[in-house]
């Protein structure tokens, strides 16, 4: 407490210090040379006053800084506890994940969304699959029955789904999220254009790439 009133002291003391020596001249000439001892003493008070707000102002802008930056390393610190009791190598909440899914869809090629949506290609996220922990994405086609007149037709629902937990544990970092969303998007996007396996492996993004395969390069 004794410190931190003798540093207020020695602040208001030094600005006030110092704006005397930067606005005494100009008094002096506006007093045309004479310069009472009450002017003088008023000019220090006023000087001492304006120092004194600034000190104070300091001082606020000073704790709510502070105040700041404690608030931030314990939400911090919160964040990164849930994160261990999650197991998950990074925090990345299911809207952040569908957020980076959509930016590397709109970041393919126009021709590619294109086709995309001329064959009614839909766009999920989902946690993981159930009874396959360990698969990144998938594409696949779903017999959808519906009315018709004269009976009942049978219509087709295409669909890529990528999986936020795998593909959050095979990026590792978050640096690497982007770069795996996309060759997981790519992938899947492949069998919807019409590709198997065994051409998608012709190319880095394939599941068991050759030795041979064609780099897609990163975006």
């Amino acid at each position: 407490m004794a410190l931190r009133l003798a540093v207020r002291i020695a602040s208001t003391v030094a600005i006030a210090v110092l704006a005397y020596l930067i606005t005494s001249p100009l008094v002096r000439i506006l007093a045309g040379g004479g310069w009472p001892l009450a002017a003088q003493v008023a000019l220090w008070a006023a000087y001492g006053a304006v120092a004194l707000a600034v000190v104070t102002i300091l001082e606020r802008d000073a704790r709510v800084h502070v105040t700041r930056a404690a608030a931030r390393r314990a939400a911090g610190e919160e964040r990164a506890r849930r994160l261990a009791a999650s197991g998950e190598p990074f925090e990345l909440g299911s809207t952040e994940f569908e957020g980076v899914v959509v930016a590397e869809l709109a970041a393919l090629p126009v021709w590619i969304r294109g086709e995309l949506d001329a064959r009614r290609v839909h766009l999920h996220t989902a946690e993981v699959r159930e009874g396959a922990p360990n698969v990144l994405g998938l594409y696949e086609r779903r017999p959808v029955a519906a009315g018709a007149f004269g009976g009942t037709t049978v219509d087709v629902d295409a669909a890529i789904t990528l999986y936020r937990l795998p593909i959050m544990f095979h990026a590792r970092t978050a640096s690497r999220l982007g770069d795996v969303v996309r060759e997981t998007l790519l992938h899947e996007v492949g069998h919807a254009l019409g590709m198997s396996e065994d051409d998608l492996d012709r190319y880095s993004i394939g599941n068991q790439p050759r030795p041979d395969a064609i780099r897609v390069p990163r975006r």
